[in-house]
């Protein structure tokens, strides 16, 4: 199981970290931005419900490789 960390308000998933469990940060007020990794590729259910500071999420841009 992957352990999750907050900094400063920022939410910290490790690096080649693929799954973020259900309710992973339920309930994290003091959660105010979460960074996701390029290996995240599913989210859990209410993985973050009730994090009401939440304001920012940073996603990985989609980089389209033409062949």
């Amino acid at each position: 199981m992957a352990k999750y960390d907050i900094k400063d308000g920022e939410g910290i998933i490790p690096k080649g970290t693929t799954v973020v469990k259900d309710g992973a940060f339920k309930d994290c007020t003091g959660l105010t931005s979460i960074v996701i990794p390029d290996s995240m590729t599913s989210i859990g259910e209410e993985a973050f419900k009730d994090c009401t500071n939440l304001k920012i999420i940073k996603v990985p841009q989609k980089r389209e490789i033409n062949s």
